[in-house]
């Protein structure tokens, strides 16, 4: 009897499986790659359920478009904003008539590289979500370019490193304005404090890009605002109960405290379970996120008393949304493929207005009319976009030897800058927020 290959053996192996996506039957066959059996049968195997899993939707003008599958990598569902999120993905999974799939790498950077042959074994050509950080985004392009997956992700992007540079498998990088956030947000907790007093100040995951551009916006706040003492500074990472720790620190450290600037609303929820418990109900928090329990507590007081709403929902869905055109042949302009999702700041007076249009009944967006390929010439992103200059969004940051990529100084790129911006502004027509 001839001797049967590894290789075959491997073949073999994803061909008698019942579901060869289940997460065990997959562990078991990459363990077998890991000792050596080249992977790229096991691929050959995977893609004969992506080709089943492919589809097509009608457009408006009666094209029909690519669906197939599409996965996102987030951190998990532990956290509000992540479960907020996890509700546009999966809306605008259903409305783009796409397979959904999950990966979750508890901010782990070695796990969400690893994942990422995982997300194209499974047959995905579509990816978003937000890299555990900057750091490791040349790392995940390198592999999204060669594995030809239509990246969108968020949050994190190394500075001075465009999409751009890395092709056009690197859709879009959208995220919030986080330093413009955190003033807003450092300016409003300090009015109402009275301008003046001992503020806490519970910093985000060390590394992180939103850690650095929220405490550059607080940083900018306090320079306007001599008479706030700020303390504190240790790191929640994202996290109610690990911020929970680093208050009862705090509490004890800084009695006299007025406020506490939180950098997420997930570590204000820890902040105040604290002061809710030692009936500090005098001190004043901020968040940052909008989440729905955040939006309640400042309704109903006393402690909680800001946040900036970034719609956690709509950031899934847009996302979504560009990768899936991209799939289907749009090609975004250089002004495209750095955006600011604009974010709303939230106080008192307009807790419950906000918390009504994006929490109370169904997510309010029409994720298919996001789609400049499903409705070419009446598409709208129901929220403001913005294109992002980079020599502006990283100003201040060591280049390390990089330099921006030398098509951003073009004759015609800031005529084409301007044109993008006012494109999108005219196409906001409706969502929650528009006026």
């Amino acid at each position: 009897m001839p001797r049967v290959s590894d290789e075959q053996k491997l073949i073999n192996a994803a061909n008698g499986l019942r579901d060869p996506l289940a997460r065990r039957s997959f562990l078991k066959l990459a363990t077998l790659a890991g000792a050596g059996i080249a992977a790229a049968p096991l691929l050959a195997a995977c893609n004969r359920e992506s080709a089943a899993a492919s589809g097509t939707i009608q457009s408006a003008t009666g094209i029909d478009l690519q669906t197939g599958r599409i996965s996102q990598q987030i951190c998990g569902l532990t956290n509000d904003y992540w479960n907020s999120w996890n509700a546009g993905y999966e809306a605008a999974t259903k409305a783009l008539q796409c397979n959904a799939r999950q990966f979750y790498h508890d901010n782990d950077p070695a796990k969400q590289v690893g994942q990422l042959q995982t997300v194209k074994a499974t047959g995905s050509r579509m990816l978003i979500g937000a890299p555990a950080t900057a750091g490791i985004v040349p790392a995940m392009a390198r592999t999204i370019q060669e594995n030809q997956t239509y990246w969108v992700p968020s949050w994190e992007l190394q500075p001075w490193l465009t999409p751009i540079d890395v092709g056009d498998y690197l859709v879009t990088h959208v995220t919030p304005p986080s330093e413009k956030i955190a003033y807003e947000v450092a300016t409003e907790l300090f009015r109402q404090i009275g301008n003046t007093g001992k503020v806490v100040h519970i910093a985000g995951l060390r590394g992180s890009t939103p850690d650095l551009y929220r405490s550059a916006g607080l940083a900018r706040a306090l320079a306007e605002n001599p008479g706030i003492e700020l303390v504190g500074g240790l790191f929640g990472e994202w996290d109610r109960e690990k911020s929970r720790s680093v208050m009862l620190n705090m509490v004890t450290a800084y009695p006299d405290m007025v406020a506490v600037f939180a950098q997420s609303d997930a570590q204000a929820n820890g902040v105040l379970s604290v002061l809710e418990e030692r009936n500090m109900r005098h001190v004043k928090v901020s968040g940052i996120d909008g989440n729905k329990e955040n939006l309640q507590k400042i309704m109903t007081g006393p402690n909680m008393a800001v946040t900036h709403m970034s719609v956690p929902p709509h950031l899934a869905a847009y996302s979504a949304v560009a990768a899936f055109d991209a799939l289907n042949g749009w090609k975004p302009t250089l002004p495209e493929r750095m955006m600011y999702q604009e974010s709303t700041l939230i106080t008192r007076e307009n807790a419950e207005d906000a918390y009504d249009k994006v929490y109370r009944g169904g997510l309010p967006y029409d994720v298919a009319k996001m789609s400049r390929t499903l409705n070419p010439s009446d598409w709208d992103p129901q929220n403001l976009m913005i294109p992002i200059d980079p020599e502006l969004h990283w100003r201040g940051l060591d280049k390390a030897g990089r330099s921006l990529n030398g098509a951003y100084s073009e004759p015609g790129f800031n005529t084409e800058f301007r044109r993008v911006a006012a494109d999108y502004a005219d196409r906001y027509r409706s969502g929650p927020f528009k006026s």
